[in-house]
């Protein structure tokens, strides 16, 4: 059987290991033979040592296989390889890498059980939010949707993040859960917790939609995710957002093009936050409108024909 360099790295990754560790490599729903010509091929590419012990975690299938390593001359990555024998053999090159499957750990299915309920437990929290609505407290300094695009967008995302986090303290309890049961498997195999981490975050890696509703009923959707942190491991975090929506359903006028004519009242979103966010726009000329004597004033704003000049009516 001969497989090609590329296709086969594109379909695995490799976390390096220190001097004392071995090197974790990730797939999904890769059979025997996919395993040992991923460790041969990243083997073959490493210029470490030549004597290595692999990790190969199969993140579908929830299990993993532990390689040694020994190889010997030039190994050319670039070149197509024979693995139909024990001894892959490059086609041409002179060297020659052997690869030895261990036997299985005497708490094997212990461990891989680790892997799958982990998998399991972070899935479940991102799952939980996937078209949830999230209604934001009126005490909360954003009491509209224009307030989160007033601010800079990775202000919002830090301040919705720590509101989620706060609010469901169990979902501390479960990353814990989760991040505990892949240190244990990293221990048993000899793979950095770090990396396993990494890799599952990537295996994880999938989009999760929820609608942030504020407390003058407009919305916004947020992209959630499950994201490695370098100082505590797993962390639920908010990385996009868009169709900002008034208490109507429209989209929130941004732009210009998007002013012209445009008439809305306090139905529609707080119009002191809409009034901040139009500050924002530098084409944009905002008048304050008076109210004639004995007329009833009712809140509104109101933008011209070309969406340049907006009046402001203030009912103070």
């Amino acid at each position: 059987m001969r497989i090609l360099f590329g296709l086969i790295l594109s379909s695995f990754f490799a976390f390096q290991a220190n001097a004392l560790q071995r090197t974790l490599i990730t797939c999904n729903d890769c059979n025997e033979q996919g395993k040992q010509a991923a460790v041969t091929l990243y083997a073959s590419v490493n210029q470490g040592p030549p004597n290595a012990e692999y990790v190969v975690m199969d993140f579908k299938n929830a299990n993993f296989s532990i390689y040694s390593v020994r190889k010997s001359g030039n190994t050319n990555p670039f070149e197509q390889f024979d693995i139909s024998q024990d001894r892959v053999q490059p086609q041409r090159g002179g060297g020659y890498v052997d690869v030895t499957r261990h036997r299985a750990l005497q708490n094997q299915k212990e461990l891989e059980s680790y892997l799958f309920q982990a998998q399991s437990e972070l899935s479940q929290i991102t799952n939980q939010f996937n078209g949830s609505l999230i209604k934001l407290p009126a005490s909360s300094n954003f009491k509209s949707v224009a307030d989160a695009y007033t601010v800079s967008k990775d202000v919002f995302l830090d301040v919705v993040t720590h509101y989620l986090q706060s609010e469901n303290t169990s979902l501390v309890y479960e990353i814990k859960k989760a991040q505990a049961m892949l240190a244990e498997l990293s221990s048993n195999v000899s793979v950095s917790l770090s990396s396993v981490i990494a890799a599952v975050a990537v295996h994880l890696n999938r989009d999760i939609t929820a609608t942030v509703e504020f407390s003058d009923g407009t919305k916004l959707k947020i992209k959630i995710k499950i994201v490695e942190d370098l100082s505590t491991g797993f962390e639920l975090q908010i990385v996009d957002m868009r169709l900002p929506t008034l208490a109507s359903g429209k989209l929130m006028p941004r732009e210009v093009i998007e002013l012209m004519g445009l008439h809305l009242t306090e139905k529609d979103l707080n119009l002191d936050s809409f009034e901040r966010f139009l500050r924002k726009i530098n084409e944009v000329k905002l008048i304050p409108k008076e109210v004639p004597d004995g007329k009833a004033c009712i809140r509104d704003i109101i933008c011209n024909q070309e969406g340049t000049v907006c009046y402001i009516t203030d009912c103070d």
